[in-house]
């Protein structure tokens, strides 16, 4: 089990079909096995098997963020981080590899799930409503471009107690305490019943305050910020839960919506 917590890359890609380092890689890259001391530039730790590769020449740059790696200097690559950057986009045919995200990883199986945002069937609530047994990982696929998804097994953290589940969302760890964030949702649903009207016009965007995009200020309507009531019940909702809490509750918005609707 603790394997499980300290080389999550190696669990994650020996499940994603890993058999073992390639015989032949490109020039200027030497195999290595049985390493003790070099840690892997992208997951930054002491991998027993890998590559060294001081251009950096097996790096996928394309699909993920160099700047989040944690050891870029080092001129070992282990060989669990290299295969699941280099089939991360893959489905392989066995087993499908699905991105490697939107599924929750535990020791010895992997689950796919549905963590669409715009999904009424959202299984992120269900896992909040009837958390599974620790520990596991969440993945939550961050889709930047159609051509381009965040590979975030190199950053991911595990839940090792239901009362503070972690979301892993693209190179993001969403630190969500189960019972705040599902309060933070019920709250929602009835701020948005209240001021979602024909005059006030509220939307998640708004309420969640979770978004950077330059028309934040015209969704946030002139009727809205001069209703007094709204103002005093939103600065309660933005103070009283964490932008980690918001994000993670927006993404459940909708399938709560319907579970309240029934």
């Amino acid at each position: 089990m603790s394997n499980f917590i300290k080389y999550p890359q190696k669990t994650i890609a020996i499940l994603f079909g890993y058999k073992g380092l390639k015989k032949t890689v490109t020039r200027n890259v030497q195999i290595v096995k049985n390493n003790r001391e070099l840690k892997c530039k992208v997951c930054g730790r002491i991998q027993d098997e890998g590559y060294i590769d001081n251009l950096n020449t097996l790096l996928q740059v394309k699909s993920n963020d160099t700047y989040s790696h944690f050891n870029i200097l080092s001129p070992f690559l282990c060989g669990y981080c290299h295969y699941i950057q280099s089939n991360y986009s893959k489905r392989l045919q066995n087993p499908p590899i699905n991105n490697i995200g939107d599924i929750v990883i535990f020791p010895n199986k992997y689950e796919i799930k549905d963590f669409k945002t715009n999904s009424c069937n959202n299984d992120l609530l269900k896992l909040f409503l009837k958390p599974p047994k620790t520990p596991y990982y969440i993945l939550l696929k961050e889709q930047i471009t159609s051509n381009t998804i965040v590979n975030m097994v190199h950053t991911i953290k595990p839940t090792l107690d239901n009362k503070i589940i972690i979301v892993n969302y693209g190179l993001h760890n969403y630190v969500s305490p189960r019972e705040k964030t599902l309060e933070c949702l019920e709250n929602a649903v009835t701020l948005l019943e209240r001021f979602n009207n024909i005059n006030s016009k509220l939307t998640a965007e708004v309420l969640f305050n979770s978004t950077k995009h330059n028309k934040y200020d015209l969704w946030f309507s002139h009727n809205l910020r001069k209703n007094n009531n709204f103002m005093i019940e939103y600065s309660k909702f933005i103070n009283n839960y964490t932008e980690d809490i918001r994000k993670v509750a927006k993404i459940m918005l909708l399938s709560y919506k319907k579970i309240e609707g029934n």
